[in-house]
């Protein structure tokens, strides 16, 4: 199983293996049973099902791993309190406590877990034409990746990724 490049990376989201097992299991299945339909002697291609099996979910346990270190390292990475604050312009201007500030590099480098940008960094995304954006089932028409980070920055859902995204829209201003 090929895994995309950082850009357009298909992440597992903070799953067990359960969900692997299950998937090398019908995978297997489906392609055992398409060798017995293409022909090929049951008896040997039953054979071969538990070492297909075993090397489709050694390779999606491997991606769980890596993608649960990811998730992890995120998690102790991100500030523990976020709060709002005013600026003098009267802009709404998203800070950390203590350490946690939230660098222009830190915002350039966070790594999108969900939505049509999944699996690239929110400078790639405001770096992507209305072309590229659309390429990645973002709208159509002139929604670029500078439009989808500045909506970014409005996410109740997730409080972290709308504040590393106002950092980026505010030093591009």
């Amino acid at each position: 199983m090929a895994r995309k490049g950082q850009k357009g990376a298909l992440v597992a989201y903070q799953q067990g293996k359960t969900g692997a097992l299950q998937t090398a299991v019908n995978a297997a299945a489906t392609v055992t049973a398409a060798r017995i339909a293409a022909g090929e002697d049951p008896k040997s291609v039953l054979d071969s099902f538990d070492e297909l099996k075993d090397s489709i979910f050694a390779e999606l346990a491997a991606q769980v791993d890596q993608d649960n270190a990811l998730f992890k390292a995120e998690a102790e990475s991100s500030p523990k309190a976020i709060r709002s604050t005013t600026r003098p312009s009267g802009k709404p201007q998203n800070a950390t406590g203590g350490n946690g500030a939230i660098t222009l590099q830190k915002a350039q480098d966070l790594v999108l877990n969900f939505g049509a940008f999944k699996g690239m960094t929110l400078q790639e995304v405001w770096e992507a034409s209305a072309s590229e954006a659309a390429d990645r089932g973002y709208g159509e028409g002139d929604k670029t990746g500078k439009k989808y980070v500045t909506w970014l920055t409005g996410n109740e859902r997730n409080a972290y990724v709308a504040s590393h995204a106002q950092v980026l829209v505010d030093a591009n201003k």
